[in-house]
């Protein structure tokens, strides 16, 4: 298809690439862009991040995530700890937490975070846990040991 065949349909309030409304992109909110249909990527698709500082030094840093890809980067502590927010959290997100720091960082299983045998992540540097949200709580899907 030549960049001269994409065109630019308006109906019902809503864009559409192509020639009618069988292609619907659309923002359906601010910061939103939706599809009521399939949406494939062809080539190479990217998540944001968001670099996390843990810091509490024996307590407990609460993550809001707000993209699907976290870097925490620890204090020189041996006991960060952090707990997963759910406020915000959609049902289908993902999750990817991975520790940068020379130090551990322990993701505890909480409430609305369960992960296998209900005991906490324990992340050193460079290991990666991914979560998924269901509605109600992130669960663990899986876990990578990159020391």
């Amino acid at each position: 298809m030549a960049v001269s065949d994409i065109r630019l349909y308006r109906g019902s309030r809503r864009h559409y690439l192509g020639s009618s409304a069988d292609t619907n992109l659309y923002r359906s909110a601010a910061d939103t862009l939706k599809t009521d249909d399939s949406f494939v990527v062809g080539a190479k698709f990217e998540f944001g991040y968001t670099d996390f500082s843990a810091s509490s030094g024996g307590g407990t840093d609460t993550l809001t995530p707000t993209t699907s890809f976290v870097r925490v980067i620890a204090s020189n502590n041996a006991s960060n700890k952090i707990a997963i927010s759910t406020t915000g959290a959609v049902a289908g997100q993902i999750l990817i937490i991975t520790n940068t720091a020379a130090t551990d960082v322990s993701v505890l299983a909480e409430s609305t975070t369960k992960t296998p045998s209900a005991s906490n992540v324990l992340l050193t540097q460079y290991d990666v846990a991914m979560f998924i949200f269901d509605g109600t709580n992130w669960i663990q899907i899986s876990a990578s040991t990159n020391s």
